[in-house]
């Protein structure tokens, strides 16, 4: 029977050193590909830092079992054997709950980003009380909407088993997510929730470079 529970898959790559960009094309050009190949594909995300050598995609796919029957296509196939001359280690695969979602444009492509910057606030629940931190990030990023009224795109995931709590906020430029992590608001929630967690919370910052949402 098919479910109409939404999933979210992020696929992170670690390329080679000299490999970057050309990783990047080839992942960007199989974004292209699935974007309009597949109609259960709700949004697509694209960023990047070549910093830290970090390229990552997200896909929200409405049903759980399309984005789980398509691993075993030949079109993943095909990106893996193009992405493998480029890459130190295989792609990272995730799969995530969606618990909330946000996005103001339907479509902003190369010309639309200029300076987009990725926020992702990654924490990890203690044992038994993944639900309670799930509860007070949700809460957070209601009073967080209300607040910072220049958030592209507000993504809230979460991965129950492993108490993984994840939330994605996509700013126009950096200096609209400095100004954010700065803000009484996340401190005071960090300070709030800090001992429900199993280690501190992590902060990681990428260049957006692609971001579509369908309707």
């Amino acid at each position: 029977m098919e479910s109409t529970v939404s999933v979210v898959i992020e696929l992170t790559l670690r390329p080679i050193p000299g490999h970057f960009d050309r990783a990047l094309e080839t992942y960007a050009n199989f974004v292209a590909t699935l974007e309009d190949e597949l109609d259960d594909l709700i949004l697509v995300l694209l960023a990047a830092d070549p910093s830290s050598n970090t390229i990552r995609g997200v896909g929200i796919y409405e049903h759980a079992e399309v984005a789980e029957g398509l691993t075993s296509l030949p079109v993943f196939a095909g990106l893996a054997d193009a992405l493998a001359p480029h890459l130190a280690s295989g792609p990272e695969r995730v799969e995530l709950n969606l618990l909330n979602l946000f996005a103001v444009e339907t479509e902003l492509g190369a010309d639309g980003i200029n300076d987009a910057t990725l926020v992702e606030f990654t924490m990890k629940a203690k044992l038994g009380h993944v639900a309670e931190v799930i509860d007070l990030y949700a809460a957070f990023i209601e009073r967080y909407q209300e607040r910072v009224p220049d958030a592209r795109l507000v993504l809230e995931t979460a991965h129950e088993a492993s108490g993984t709590i994840r939330g994605i906020v996509v700013y126009d430029h950096n200096e609209l997510a400095d100004a954010a992590d700065s803000s009484h608001l996340l401190g005071d929630f960090v300070d709030s929730v800090e001992h429900l967690l199993a280690s501190p919370p992590e902060r990681t910052e990428l260049s957006v470079l692609h971001l579509f949402a369908r309707g």
